[in-house]
């Protein structure tokens, strides 16, 4: 733990401008050039930005017990907007609740698996009132759970785990928080989850992000209520678009749903009809969407949405899993989604080096995710690297790129901060020009060989580039 006390010092050390005087000694140098300033005298605003690189632990434990000024900065809430209270599990339960005791700006919690949660939610509504992320499960007592939802009212995001939701009246609860943004519930696939949204639809004023991602077992009546009640003010959607014994869900969320401007779906093979992405075109306001495993869709009606108007706001587009032919689909993407910042096509065994041929005029992406698309050569790479701001390129599984296509990532480009690129076979030369050619990389997942001059260069890499993690 950091230890640190009001009596630092600050030294700024003066230029000379009489350097004929060579011969003084240390001592008198630093008497005539050195003055120190205590840390106190600092502006508040720099000593916020000090203290931002503290931990949890240093906050709440020793910053706050040195000085009554030092305990006004460590409740300042932009130091605890980005951190997150995720103690190990050699933290005993009273070690944990010391923290908390001592936080009380704290704002996301992570407790861990192997201790009991309900004393760490008794001490989280006593004294983090102003906590913002946290996870429960409806299992927990119904009096800790009321607490926590009366005394945290600025929640932001809360998640919610459930074997069986309708038997519980967590939710009901739940649906009192007033300043809550997002909900992810969870729970066992298995189990029927009846009139879940109720209490939600009704409740939770300020709700715009609903997740249910992993809970798959419920009604579409049980969501189209849900829908009709917020459809104004629901911004993101993440679910399963298909689920057990119920019909596909998305022409209900196209027709609802006009205001979403962030929508990640799954499919299942063999469950859905490309008719059923006909109403994607109403979509006005989106800027991100996922879709994935939608195995044996024909993609013109995907295509026609790409074609509108509203396709040039995407901002994140992520289409894994395509079976078919995409490589109208892609070149489609890049001649009308000129805003992208992140395009996964990963798991498109069949696109081809045609498919990127104008993917040049997506000169603000920033990720591309290409896993698995077995079919691209060093072609595609070609194509690739006119996105020059690229800093995020993975080509795991692309078996056909060879070191000329690691040669032409190295060359041209330079933002890259990690590349992964595991299927290619690159000479040990290339591998030894990534720190002068890519300054900002940070990452480099490559294709391990048990050679000696490709290992003596990874070991030499590790040795002296210590930023660079190499996988």
């Amino acid at each position: 733990m950091f230890r640190i006390n009001q009596h630092v010092k600050i030294v700024e050390v003066h230029s000379d401008t009489d350097s004929t005087n060579s011969s003084c000694s240390n001592e008198r140098l630093g008497q005539e050039l050195v003055s120190a300033i205590n840390i106190d005298d600092l502006p508040y605003e720099l000593l916020i930005e000090i203290f931002s690189y503290l931990s949890v632990e240093d906050l709440a434990l020793q910053v706050r017990k040195v000085s009554r000024k030092w305990e006004e900065l460590a409740e300042d809430n932009r130091l605890w907007k980005h951190l997150t209270y995720t103690p190990s599990h050699r933290h005993t339960e009273l070690e944990i609740i010391d923290v908390l005791k001592q936080a009380p700006k704290l704002q996301r919690f992570i407790p861990p698996y192997h201790l009991s949660r309900k004393r760490f939610f008794q001490t989280i509504a006593e004294h983090c009132k102003d906590m913002r992320v946290l996870a429960i499960s409806a299992e927990e007592d119904k009096d800790t759970v009321e607490k926590l939802v009366s005394e945290c009212q600025n929640m932001e995001s809360f998640t919610v785990h459930s074997h069986d939701f309708s038997k519980t009246k967590i939710l009901q609860i739940v649906s009192k928080f007033q300043n809550l943004k997002n909900l992810k519930l969870t729970g066992d696939m298995s189990v029927r989850n009846h009139n879940i949204f109720a209490d939600i639809s009704l409740g939770c004023p300020s709700l715009d992000t609903l997740d249910l991602q992993h809970l798959s077992n419920y009604s579409n009546n049980n969501l189209e209520f849900f829908l009709k009640e917020k459809k104004d003010k629901i911004l993101c959607l993440y679910l399963e678009c298909c689920r057990p014994r119920e019909p596909c869900s998305l022409p209900m969320i196209f027709e609802l749903c006009t205001t979403l401007q962030h929508l990640k779906v799954r499919g299942h093979a063999g469950t859905t009809s490309s008719k059923e992405l006909i109403s994607l075109k109403k979509m006005k306001n989106l800027k991100s969407l996922f879709m994935d495993h939608f195995v044996y869709y024909k993609i013109n009606h995907l295509a026609d949405y790409l074609q509108t108007q509203y396709a040039r706001n995407l901002v994140c587009l992520s289409l894994g899993r395509f079976s078919g032919s995409v490589e109208e689909l892609s070149n489609c993407i890049c001649m009308n989604c000129c805003k992208l910042k992140h395009l996964n096509l990963g798991h498109c065994p069949r696109l081809r080096d045609d498919g990127l041929k104008f993917i040049g005029n997506l000169r603000d992406l920033r990720k591309l995710y290409l896993v698995s698309c077995c079919c691209l050569t060093d072609e595609g790479v070609s194509y690739i690297v006119r996105c020059t701001q690229i800093s995020y390129l993975n080509l795991n599984g692309c078996g056909n790129i060879s070191h000329d296509g690691f040669v032409l990532c190295l060359e041209n480009l330079k933002m890259l901060n990690e590349l992964c690129i595991d299927a290619c076979r690159m000479e040990p030369h290339a591998l030894m020009r990534v720190p002068q050619e890519l300054k900002n990389l940070r990452k480099l997942k490559i294709r391990h060989r048990d050679e000696r001059e490709m290992n003596h260069v990874i070991s030499a890499l590790r040795k002296n580039v210590p930023y660079l993690q190499i996988q």
